[in-house]
């Protein structure tokens, strides 16, 4: 009985830590990061957005995520965490990544253009913490 109840326990555990590592940009129950997370824990003043990693249980072949169909900032802009930065298309859906990071962001340098296939990970803008 012990041993059930401790591998639910560590189940639950598990699955709590992928949600809370997940890079999904999908509008889920879970906060949805889309961000160089190693640069803001640095404190780095700038870090990127980046293309999502759509699964770690579904191989993507070459990691090909899809094409940029749309830029939603410019370079200048002032922007909301949870904005929306850039949308992809994917062969089934389109995926709308969000600039995560900080509460307010200034968008340094757009990296894509529309048309641009994208893989997992690919830095899409460079943004930089905007004063509030």
């Amino acid at each position: 009985m012990f041993a059930v109840a401790a591998r639910a326990c560590a189940s639950r555990r598990a699955c709590a830590l992928r949600r809370a590592t997940c890079r999904s940009v999908s509008s889920s129950w879970f906060a949805a990061r889309s961000h160089d997370e190693a640069a803001v824990r640095r404190g780095d003043p700038s870090w990127h957005i980046l293309t999502p990693i759509i699964s770690d249980q579904v191989s993507i072949p070459d990691g090909v995520v899809g094409d940029v169909a749309e830029i939603g900032c410019e370079v200048g802009d002032v922007v909301e965490e949870g904005h929306v930065a850039v949308i992809i298309e994917t062969h089934k859906a389109c995926l709308n990544v969000k600039a995560t990071g900080a509460r307010t962001m200034r968008v340094v340098e757009i990296l894509a253009s529309v048309g641009d296939e994208v893989k997992e990970s690919d830095p899409l803008v460079l943004v930089e913490r905007a004063p509030e």
